[in-house]
């Protein structure tokens, strides 16, 4: 009588653990292995191509992007945005941004802003002249920094967007058509995150 009360006991062990075993690999299956985003804002006024542990996507201007990851995890990579032609050439400088963080702990999301710093600026222009167009925008002009785009800015009234450039209190910008030129020196420009200005030639 007692042994069989031992056996009986003993198969009841025994189910029971295998039972458990079993819960537990059936959860480790169905359980969904917890992750991490981190969310890439893109507040500058062209598209931004950015890689993120060998992940590539594009943030439009104005908007962001979702990467996902294990929490804690590294997130390593670049971003770069810069001004373009129609046809993709680039325009001005190129912004670059290298990537270190770190994907944040028990499932949560991380927001990360990539802001342009206040030594550089976005230039538009308006060219309100009735019959000419402007063909070459040169931008602090006279100065070490200058840069020479060789780029068409249609007459019209339409603002065009050109590109990144170093900010400085004396910057400038002149564009020409042949003889014809506009200049506006200085700019005024505010030294803040993402500043931009716009000028206009008649």
């Amino acid at each position: 009588m007692k042994l069989k009360l031992l056996l009986r006991t003993a198969l009841l062990l025994l189910i029971s653990v295998s039972l458990t075993q079993c819960a537990k690999e059936v959860a480790a299956i169905i359980a969904p292995t917890q992750k991490s985003t981190i969310t890439v804002y893109n507040p500058t006024f062209t598209t931004m191509n950015i890689t993120l542990n060998g992940e590539s996507k594009t943030i439009a201007a104005g908007g962001s992007v979702v990467f996902t990851g294990t929490p804690d995890a590294s997130a390593s990579g670049n971003a770069s945005t810069s001004g373009k032609t129609t046809s993709g050439t680039q325009i001005g400088l190129q912004m670059v941004w290298s990537i270190s963080q770190l994907f944040p702990s028990n499932g949560s999301n991380l927001d990360w802003t990539l802001n342009v710093d206040p030594t550089y600026f976005f230039l538009k222009i308006i060219n309100n002249h009735p019959t000419l167009s402007m063909t070459q925008v040169i931008v602090n002009y006279g100065l070490v920094s200058q840069t020479i785009d060789n780029v068409s800015v249609p007459n019209g009234g339409l603002t065009y967007n050109i590109g990144y450039y170093r900010a400085y209190s004396n910057s400038n910008v002149r564009t020409t058509n042949g003889a014809n030129y506009w200049f506006w020196n200085p700019l005024s420009l505010t030294f803040s995150n993402n500043q931009s200005i716009t000028v206009t030639g008649y």
